[in-house]
């Protein structure tokens, strides 16, 4: 008996601690999976930060730290595929003139937006407050990257838990491009932007012909030399790679889906304000869309521009902005395939709030719910870890109050990689939410009650 105390002493000892109060069921809970149909009331099994069951007749683990939910609703983590969070923001040369110039062609932080090598996974800071603020809103993954320059860096994939051994899904999961000018260098214009980058897409895919000859046969040839920014571009410009092109406006559209083709890119477009004026080509091109629902104002869109000087046609503001906010609707109703995104510009606060924008203007709940899942999860093809309520995959999920999108609905906790963050109860109407009363990682050892 002695010996078999011991026995069970030391095996507790030798695991680790975290994966001793990282089992949780979550019970009586309503679950829409997104995979399948809602269940009414069911029973989700959290394990080593993944879920290990779920389903209506599940039975609770003896090991488990029990949550009931009855009231409440799980939902798969969001994810957002042009995120900011945790990127440190551009640095940009003081001053003007000659000083600015030389400056920006010594500065080798990457702010230059030139960089197909720069890695997000190396600059991540996990205690961006950011990271917090957009988990709190039940977007639980994001594909962060620099949001200007024509080569922005290679984007990860990560999930917003703020621990940086273990937040990175996939370091390389797309190229981020655009098509905003270099400050005091070339390429400055427009003109130039797109020059540079067609040149690079032909060295990246010369470089990799010639090294497939030299792989061949490489006898009596002159052995490729290495090049960090081309060797970085090749998968991408090969199309082994997922590039995501920054273009908010038909023209940037237009623009993006023309480089894409042109070099047989495997591509998505990303921001897609303008998707409505652009349908034709994006139907051609067939590739994803990652749609924003950071909504601009009309006059900041060369599309609803054109619209205004036309012959015939002089809208009012609000029936432009009409137009705008039906601008994921009117993807859905093409038949594209699309992901929500906050286009990386927006506050964590305002994007559900913008999603209901979207589903007022014609866009269906369910459409926008996998719009937020799966479909970007697909896009980048993580779908077989992310994006459902599944046995296997990454326990990612939130837990509201009611309905995702109703107007009333808040967000009570999140589950990311199997770890909990309690969300601090609405204050009283008038009174402002304490520096203590933020979400912090649930460390207790019995289960919480819910406010």
């Amino acid at each position: 008996m002695r010996y078999a105390f011991l026995f069970l002493l030391a095996a507790t000892l030798a695991t680790p601690i975290h994966a001793q109060h990282d089992v949780w069921a979550l019970t009586n809970v309503r679950i829409v999976p997104v995979s399948g149909p809602p269940i009414a009331s069911g029973t989700i099994v959290l394990r080593d930060g993944l879920i290990a069951a779920v389903g209506a007749n599940v039975p609770v683990p003896a090991d488990a730290r029990v949550l009931d939910l009855a009231g409440h609703t799980v939902y798969p983590g969001l994810i957002d595929l042009q995120s900011a969070a945790g990127v440190p923001p551009d640095r940009r040369p003081t001053g003007g003139g000659l000083s600015a110039a030389l400056a920006a062609q010594q500065d080798t932080g990457g702010w230059r937006g030139l960089d197909p090598d720069r890695m997000v996974r190396d600059d991540l800071r996990p205690a961006d407050a950011a990271i917090r603020e957009w988990r709190e809103t039940g977007v639980l993954t994001g594909l962060v990257a620099p949001q200007r320059g024509p080569m922005r860096a290679q984007a990860a994939l990560v999930n917003f838990s703020g621990d940086a051994g273990r937040m990175v899904i996939d370091p390389r999961a797309a190229l981020s491009m655009g098509f905003e000018g270099v400050q005091g260098r070339y390429p400055g214009t427009l003109m130039a932007v797109m020059a540079w980058q067609r040149q690079q897409f032909l060295d990246a895919q010369h470089l990799a012909a010639v090294r497939a000859r030299y792989q061949t046969n490489p006898r009596g040839m002159e052995r490729p030399t290495a090049s960090p920014g081309l060797d970085a571009l090749e998968p991408y410009a090969t199309g082994r790679g997922l590039v995501i092109f920054d273009a908010r406006s038909e023209r940037a559209i237009r623009r993006a889906a023309g480089l894409g083709q042109e070099f047989s890119l495997n591509y998505a477009i990303g921001t897609a304000g303008e998707a409505w004026l652009a349908l034709d080509v994006l139907r051609t091109a067939a590739r994803p869309v990652l749609v924003s629902v950071h909504f601009a104002h009309p006059d900041s869109l060369t599309g609803t521009a054109f619209l205004r000087t036309r012959q015939g046609a002089m809208p009012s503001d609000a029936s432009l902005q009409a137009l705008i906010d039906r601008n994921p609707a009117a993807v859905d109703s093409a038949g594209l395939r699309y992901a929500l995104t906050s286009g990386g510009r927006m506050r964590a606060a305002d994007f559900l709030p913008h999603v209901r924008r979207a589903i007022a203007a014609g866009l269906s709940a369910d459409a926008a719910l996998r719009a937020l899942t799966i479909e970007p999860a697909r896009i980048v093809g993580a779908d077989n870890r992310l994006g459902t309520i599944e046995a296997g995959k990454i326990a990612n999920l939130v837990v509201t109050s009611g309905d995702l999108f109703g107007d009333s609905t808040r967000v009570v906790m999140t589950f990311v990689d199997g770890e909990r963050f309690a969300l601090p109860p609405v204050a009283a109407a008038g009174a402002a939410r304490r520096p203590a009363q933020r979400a912090q990682r649930d460390t207790a050892t019995a289960a919480p009650a819910l406010a």
